[in-house]
This record gives C-alpha cells, sequence and structure tokens, in this order.
C-alpha cells in the first residue's frame, strides 16, 4: 500500500509542479485502497475532510446541489485540472454546405439556443447562499463610529458658524460707533482741503 501511495504521490507532484509532497499527502489520499471511486463516494470523502477529488463537472454539480449543506457548499472551491478544447462542427474541406453550416450555428448563438439547451441539460454550479441572505442584527456598537463622527462634525460646524455671526456683528457695531467708515473720512478730509484752497 506504501508503494502505491508513494506512486500516487509522485503522479500527482508532476501534475501539480509547484506543490510539496507533504502537502499532497495530507490533501490528496483516498479514505481506502482504491484511488478510483463512484461521483457519490469520491464527493462524500470531500464532504468532511480536506480532500481533493476529480469528477466530472455536471455530475459533481448535480450531487453538491442534491446532498450538501449549505456549510458544506460554502467550504467548497474547484480547480479546472484540465483545459477543454473548443468544440468544432466537422465540414469536408471544399462542402457547399459550410456556409450554411457556419450561418445555423451562429444564429443558435445569438439567439441563446445553446444557453438554453445548456440551462436544460447541464445542471447550475451550486451556489453558497448562507453567508449572503438572512436577518443580520446591527447593535448600536456597530455605528457608533457613525454617529460620534456626525455629532462632532455638527458641533465644530455650528461652533464655526457662531463664531462668524460674532465678528460680522462685532464689525457691524463698531462700523456703527465709529460713524462712516475710513474711506468717508479721509473723503471729508479731501473736501475739507479744497474749501479751504479755494
Amino acid at each position: 500500500m506504501n508503494n502505491i501511495n508513494r506512486e500516487r504521490r509522485q503522479i500527482l507532484a508532476t501534475l501539480f509542479e509547484n506543490v510539496r509532497l507533504e502537502n499532497l499527502a495530507t490533501y490528496c489520499e483516498s479514505a481506502s485502497d482504491s484511488p478510483f471511486h463512484f461521483t457519490a463516494r469520491c464527493l462524500w470523502f470531500v464532504a468532511g475532510t480536506r480532500r481533493a477529488c476529480l469528477v466530472d463537472i455536471n455530475a459533481g454539480y448535480k450531487w453538491i446541489s442534491d446532498t450538501f449543506e449549505e456549510a458544506e457548499k460554502c467550504s467548497l472551491s474547484q480547480i479546472k485540472l484540465f483545459k477543454t478544447e473548443m468544440l468544432a462542427m466537422p465540414v469536408a474541406k471544399r462542402s457547399g454546405y459550410r456556409e450554411i453550416i457556419a450561418q445555423k450555428l451562429c444564429w443558435q448563438q445569438e439567439n441563446g439556443l445553446y444557453d438554453k439547451i445548456a440551462a436544460t441539460w447541464i445542471p447550475p454550479k451550486p451556489r453558497c447562499v448562507g453567508d449572503s441572505g438572512g436577518f443580520t442584527s446591527v447593535g448600536t456598537t456597530d455605528f457608533l463610529p457613525a454617529i460620534l463622527a456626525l455629532i462632532y462634525g455638527c458641533s465644530i460646524a455650528t461652533f464655526i458658524l457662531i463664531l462668524e455671526l460674532l465678528y460680522k456683528h462685532r464689525t457691524h457695531f463698531r462700523s456703527m460707533i465709529s460713524g462712516p467708515g475710513k474711506d468717508s473720512d479721509v473723503s471729508t478730509n479731501k473736501r475739507d482741503e479744497m474749501k479751504r484752497s479755494v
């Protein structure tokens, strides 16, 4: 069994070159002797432990949506191991149908027929809704800093307004006591001098 585990670690190490062998031993070992399991059993190993499992995406999504609880769905993550190539429609080299097939495939894509077929036949990715929904209680301590900032801002603004009003009232009161302003004193002095000179 140690030879099997050692070979399994070496194979996985070649797949994941940047992962160390010690981590592979803890994350990717299977719970039994056989490394191959059906989708349900493989995902059953994943549900409660920190193990990895390679399954078909569609079968895995369906099984996870049907059997996993919300907390288990939120703890899962997905690594795309193999890149799938783009699908193509084979057509004979000088076929007269090539242009028609290309137009119809583009038309199906534009009208959303591919998405409709995918929604019907391919199960969607299970969503983790446990964290996002529900009622959340908010106490006074949660928004106390915002209230304090509002109170301090209003009090500072009120204090500045009072200072401005006092300054305006003081300058207005001084101008009333001293009579006409300095400019008017200068103009009256000039008038007096002009009268004397004439």
